[in-house]
């Protein structure tokens, strides 16, 4: 994600096209799981390569409510936990040129049943002026990593744009 300064906070703060979440400081990671071979699930790190995962997670990957379903997760790995934010492909369907606030309603279907402590969590997702700048200050306020605004009508877009893009980043400092 490229980053943005301050000055653009409130801009997109008030524009209802963005969504705001939480920005994590683990690794990025895709989980990717099919329905053959007794539904494996694998990660795969940002060059494609196939990295291992902790069990408690690929554990609860394998048990989603969907555990037919082919799919590819979007997240980072924070010790024993991944924290989604993206489903790129669900079943035989690509999700990728799809807006994002599709692929997140059908991303919150999917991990909103899994169980409240799982391994699997839904990044915090907020929309509204009101939302954003509230969540905004709770997220100074505990001193976390920044946040990161969306918008909420992109397709997912691989890769890092030259300038801005449909995905940024607030680093504190």
């Amino acid at each position: 994600l490229n980053a943005i300064e301050e000055a653009a906070v409130d801009r997109l703060i008030a524009d209802p096209d963005w969504a705001m979440q939480e920005k994590f400081d683990g690794r990025r990671i895709l989980i990717r799981k099919t329905s053959a071979q007794g539904g494996e699930v694998i990660g795969i790190n940002r060059k494609g390569l196939v990295i291992p995962l902790p069990e408690p997670v690929a554990e609860c990957v394998r048990n989603l409510p969907s555990s037919g379903d082919d799919m590819i997760l979007d997240g980072e790995c924070i010790g024993d936990t991944y924290i989604v934010f993206d489903l790129l492909k669900l079943g035989g369907t690509d999700l990728r040129p799809r807006f994002y606030s599709v692929r997140l309603t059908t991303l919150a279907d999917l991990i909103g049943q899994a169980e409240a402590n799982s391994a699997v969590r839904l990044v915090k997702t907020v929309t509204g002026s009101t939302q954003k700048q509230a969540f905004l200050a709770e997220l100074r306020g505990r001193k976390a990593e920044g946040a990161v605004f969306k918008r909420l009508d992109a397709p997912y877009s691989a890769g890092r744009p030259a300038s801005g893009g449909s995905q940024v980043k607030l680093k504190f400092t």
